[in-house]
């Protein structure tokens, strides 16, 4: 029996929509309760999952690769299957998790039965009801701020690999070659971070703030260290 399957799409909703082809060509849906609990409640060509199916068990760990092969990590697609929303990054903060889709900030907190369900990420709502309830401006502000210090160390690194290679096999009269070369760097680092799901990051309010208040400082930054080079 031929079970692998191809043209995998997804939306979210409180059960996981998959749309898939089998190998014949005909099309089929499946419904997926992610991450997998021993509470979770599939259904797969129109049944209930059974594990001890082999369509089924088949079915159901080509659809689960896809669904996490398709977020930045294991966190955002935890926390995308609990908000619904496509989540772009997930950041730990004073023991809460701030989830980041496209232009919105989420608060959440780590399932109370994560470690019994032996899950890497599994997420809850967080409950707004307490006495000490943390004061959510702050709280995203301080979430973007470890964010964008993470990310503002990834893009230094890469920008000094490129001034590295650049003092090592140019001169003064390639600068401008290189400086088009830490445009074409932070082009792709900002793309490969926020072009997630068909987002385009000229339009994603935290990539700009990130590009604006960081990633600009970062070029220019490379660019002075370059040009000192040859000029010293």
């Amino acid at each position: 029996m031929n079970t692998l399957i191809n043209n995998i799409s997804f939306s979210l909703s409180d059960s996981i929509e998959f749309s898939f082809q089998h190998g014949n060509g005909d099309w089929d849906q499946a419904y997926l309760q992610l991450p997998d609990t021993g509470d979770s409640v599939h259904s797969i060509l129109g049944e209930d999952f059974d594990a001890d199916n082999e369509e089924h068990k088949a079915i159901f760990e080509q659809l689960t690769a896809f669904y996490f092969d398709s977020f930045k990590d294991v966190e955002c697609a935890a926390a995308s299957a609990l908000l619904q929303k496509e989540i772009l990054h997930v950041e730990e903060i004073d023991g809460l998790y701030v989830a980041f889709s496209e232009n919105e900030a989420h608060i959440i907190v780590e399932c109370a039965y994560r470690s019994y369900y032996n899950k890497q990420a599994l997420f809850a709502e967080f409950q707004w009801d307490r006495e000490d309830n943390p004061n959510e401006t702050e709280l995203v502000k301080a979430a973007t701020a470890a964010y964008f210090a993470s990310l503002t160390r990834e893009l230094t690194s890469e920008l000094n690999t490129e001034v590295k290679s650049a003092k090592e096999n140019s001169t003064g009269d390639d600068l401008n070659i290189w400086n088009q070369g830490f445009d074409n760097c932070v082009h792709e680092f900002m793309k490969a971070e926020f072009d997630q799901f068909d987002i385009d990051y000229n339009h994603n309010e935290l990539a700009q703030e990130f590009y604006q208040m960081h990633a600009c400082d970062c070029r220019c930054d490379a660019e002075n260290e370059l040009r000192e080079h040859f000029d010293s």
